[in-house]
């Protein structure tokens, strides 16, 4: 346990001096040797959880209402449907496929020890998650509609 404990202060050691290289006194971040890192931890979840679920909102909104065609928010599934003669499901998986490629690719660099950017990581996991958003609605949809 005090293996644990040294590892911890030096942690925070450290973070103290990068802090103080770039210029800052670090005292607003004197609660942060105060913490546990799990309850760090668990508030950056708690950030991203929030933070994701509220971009994904504005995204879902704005974005279908830019991919809708006479107010249909299936458009480009259903015509991709006809043209390739696949259902709209499997025309959504085509573009879900993309993305979950690009988030392999994270993962495979990770283990490389390359780290994407913020930015990265945040555009292509929303991504992922707004097709399977549309893609739940699009089966969902597809229920209702069998049981009128």
């Amino acid at each position: 346990m005090s293996e644990i404990n040294n590892f911890k202060e030096e942690e925070n050691e450290s973070r103290m001096k990068v802090i103080a290289q770039n210029g800052n006194t670090g005292e607003h971040y004197d609660f942060i040797k105060n913490k546990d890192p799990q309850d760090l931890r668990s508030e950056l979840f708690d950030d991203v959880v929030n933070k994701t679920l509220e971009e994904l909102k504005v995204l879902l909104i704005t974005k279908g209402k830019e991919y809708r065609r006479n107010n249909n928010v299936y458009h480009n599934f259903e015509q991709g449907s006809k043209i390739k003669g696949l259902t709209p499901e499997k025309i959504l998986d085509g573009f879900l496929l993309k993305h979950e490629i690009s988030i392999s690719d994270i993962t495979n660099d990770l283990e490389k020890g390359v780290l994407p950017t913020q930015e990265k990581v945040e555009e292509k996991f929303n991504d992922n998650i707004i097709y399977l958003i549309i893609k739940k609605a699009m089966i969902i949809d597809r229920i209702k509609s069998s049981q009128l």
